[in-house]
Parts: structure tokens; C-alpha cells; sequence
């Protein structure tokens, strides 16, 4: 799916790649920059590793409740955590998702207030942010790099929880919905929610381009949550219905470790007695969903 990347560290056992696009613009990211190359090289593979810290909180709780964790991948957008499952229970999904956030939230208070005590002999390039809000936390005056990252800290830990797929806070939506209302019906909801989001955003992006002349990321942004927001309710539809007809988990890594994923139970007729019989079936065909085992 992600096509060629490479293997850069391994943390806990989880191998982190950085993709060839991030490689490629790499050098773009540092020169666009105003500061000296050193400095802005700095500052890029922090927010990078900020962004590796964002999916290892979702990485460790996944491991904690029994998920494979197959990579951490870093793109030009982020990351991403591919894991071979996303877990079906509510709670186990709500504590994964949210795990994230809060590694963000945590990175964003010890480095925007501890990078406010950093001495000035160290020569950390700084910023005059002028007036800048990032979610309600509102700042003003020159900010150090080690407090800009803090604050990208706290912009990646807000935006993913945004309640649309597939950020961390639609996962959070539906785990918390799951309980009284079914998964299927949890995600629609979260679906009818995340599209309306993304509706917003495209109209705001769009508004921002015809109106104010001025280029808007969040048109492509608006796009992809819908998108994706539908391929999550089709892929988890599916889900169910297989459930439904009684032929096992449908997703990878559902089953215990003694139950055999190609095999299913066969009730005998009620004229038979005697023991249930097993029979080897083939697994239905579904459609890929290419973020049903990504957290962002």
C-alpha cells in the first residue's frame, strides 16, 4: 500500500520506517526554513520524533491488549502505527486511540513550558509567533524551537481528535457509542458526524480560495475524511454481517488462539445425534480498507 520505505530504529521490538516521499522532501522542509541548516534540521527530526512518541502511545496500549504491531511509518502528512487488527472492543479501542492525544498533550507541556526555562547561551533560534491560537491555548511574542515543537504538539494531539476517521477521535466516538448501540450503528454514527465535519472544511477551504484568494489545505483535508469515513462503515457493515452469518471473525486476530479462522462449525441435523461436525469453508471476499489497521 505505502510502497518502498526504510527501517530507521526499532523501539520495543517495533520497527520504525520512514517512507521515500519524507525522504525526498526532507531536504525541502529544512531549507524552506529561515534558520541556519543545523537549526532547522533540529527542529524537523523533533517534531518527526514527536510524531514516532504520538504512535508508540498507540503502539504500547495496542500491545498491551494483545495487538501486533507491525510498523510505525512516517510520511510526509505524519505517521502512521499499522497494526495487524484493530480491536473490537470498545473499551481496549477507546484506551488505544486515545493513547495518542495524550503522549502529544504530555509532550506539548514539558516542551512549550520546560523549553521556556532553556537558557539563552545555547543559541536555540527563535520566533516571533506574533499572535497565534492553536486550539484555545492562545500565544503571543518569541517562542524558542523546543517551545514550537511543544506547540505542533499540542496541534497534532487536537486535530486528532477531531471525531471523523480516521483520527483518533472518531475511534474515540465509536468506542463510545459502541456500548448502548451496537459497533455498526456506533460507526455510522461517527460516519454521519466525521462527513459533516468534512463538509465544513470544504466549504471553509473553499470559501478561503474563491473569497480571501488564498490557498487551503483543507479542501484535500475535507475530501479524505470523507472518504475514508466511508470506507470505515463498509468495512466494519461487512464485519457484522459475517458475524451475523456465523462465520467467524471477520477481521484478522479476532479469534482466540485455539479456534481455527478456516473452519466452522456445522450444527447436525435435528434427526442426528452423536458429535457436531466441522468443515473447512472459504473466506469471503472483502473490500480493502487501507486505514482499518492504521491509527494516526
Amino acid at each position: 500500500m505505502f510502497g518502498t520505505s526504510y527501517q530507521i530504529a526499532r523501539v520495543f521490538g517495533i520497527p520504525i520506517r520512514v517512507h521515500l516521499t519524507l525522504i525526498l522532501t526532507f531536504p525541502l522542509l529544512v531549507f524552506f526554513m529561515d534558520w541556519h541548516w543545523t537549526a532547522a534540521l533540529l527542529f524537523v527530526v523533533s517534531l518527526f520524533s514527536s510524531i514516532v512518541l504520538h504512535e508508540l502511545g498507540h503502539s504500547l496500549v495496542a500491545v498491551r491488549k494483545g495487538t501486533r504491531v507491525q510498523e510505525i511509518l512516517l510520511l510526509p502528512i505524519g505517521g502512521a502505527a499499522r497494526m495487524d487488527r484493530i480491536p473490537t472492543r470498545p473499551m481496549d479501542e477507546l484506551l488505544m486511540a486515545a493513547a495518542g492525544p495524550a503522549v502529544s498533550f504530555l509532550l506539548f507541556g514539558l516542551l512549550f513550558y520546560g523549553g521556556a526555562y532553556l537558557p539563552s547561551w545555547l543559541g536555540i533560534p527563535a520566533v516571533n509567533v506574533g499572535h497565534m491560537t492553536v486550539a484555545i491555548f492562545r500565544v503571543s511574542g518569541v517562542l524558542n524551537a523546543v517551545q514550537l515543537v511543544g506547540i505542533l504538539n499540542l496541534a497534532l494531539g487536537t486535530f486528532n481528535l477531531l471525531p471523523a476517521f480516521p483520527m483518533d477521535g472518531g475511534r474515540i466516538l465509536r468506542a463510545s457509542l459502541a456500548g448502548r448501540m451496537g459497533r455498526l450503528k456506533a460507526t455510522w454514527f461517527a460516519m454521519r458526524l466525521g462527513r459533516l465535519l468534512a463538509l465544513a472544511l470544504i466549504g471553509i477551504g473553499l470559501y478561503a480560495w474563491i473569497a480571501q484568494k488564498t490557498f487551503s489545505m483543507l479542501v484535500f483535508v475535507g475530501l479524505f475524511i470523507y472518504w475514508s469515513a466511508g470506507l470505515e462503515y463498509r468495512a466494519v457493515r461487512l464485519q457484522e454481517w459475517k458475524r451475523s452469518q456465523g462465520w467467524g471473525p471477520a477481521w484478522p486476530g479476532d479469534a482466540s488462539p485455539e479456534d481455527d479462522g478456516d473452519r466452522v462449525t456445522i450444527s447436525p441435523p435435528p434427526y442426528r445425534d452423536g458429535p457436531q461436525e466441522s468443515a473447512p469453508v472459504r473466506p469471503v471476499k472483502r473490500t480493502r480498507n487501507p486505514f482499518e489497521n492504521l491509527f494516526g
